[in-house]
C-alpha cells in the first residue's frame, strides 16, 4: 500500500510539477545582452524595449507562467493543485479500505485493520477539505478588505 501510495504521489508531482517548468526565451532575431541605447532596430525591439536607469534597452521580457498577480492567487493555486493531487488517492484509499472490509471475511484483525485504512481515509480526506475550506475563507477574506 505504502508503495502504490508513493508511486501516486510521485507519478502526482511530476505531472502537476512539470507544468511549472519555465523557459526562458530571447526575442526573435535579438540577444539575451543588454544593448546600447539605440542599437536594435527590429520591430519586436519596438514593442519590448525597456529602459533602465543605466541607459542600457533591454530586449528580454519574462511572462508569469503562473497567471497569478497576487499572494492570494499563489495560495489558492497551490491548495487547488494539492486538492486535484489527493481526490485520487483518497477514491483509491476509499476503494482499498472497502476491499480490505471484503477480504475480511469476519476476521476480526483484518476487520480491524480495515477499520483503521477507513478512519484514516476519513481523517486525511477532512483534513484536505478543511484545508480547502480555510485557505478559500481566508483568501475571500482578504480580497474583501484589500477592494
Amino acid at each position: 500500500m505504502k508503495a502504490i501510495l508513493g508511486t501516486l504521489v510521485l507519478t502526482g508531482v511530476l505531472i502537476f510539477g512539470a507544468s511549472t517548468i519555465v523557459s526562458a526565451q530571447s526575442p526573435r532575431g535579438g540577444s539575451n545582452a543588454a544593448s546600447p541605447a539605440g542599437t536594435c532596430t527590429g520591430p519586436e525591439c519596438k514593442t519590448q524595449q525597456q529602459t533602465n536607469p543605466t541607459g542600457f534597452n533591454l530586449a528580454v521580457k519574462i511572462k508569469n507562467p503562473l497567471k497569478v498577480n497576487t499572494i492570494q492567487d499563489v495560495v489558492r493555486l497551490v491548495v487547488s493543485t494539492i486538492v486535484r493531487i489527493a481526490i485520487p488517492i483518497v477514491v483509491i484509499s476509499f476503494i482499498w479500505s472497502g476491499l480490505q472490509f471484503i477480504l475480511a471475511r469476519g476476521n476480526p484483525t483484518a476487520l480491524g485493520k480495515a477499520r483503521q485504512t477507513f478512519f484514516y481515509t476519513v481523517i486525511g480526506t477532512l483534513l484536505i477539505l478543511g484545508a480547502w475550506a480555510i485557505t478559500n475563507a481566508i483568501v475571500g477574506t482578504v480580497n474583501l478588505i484589500a477592494s
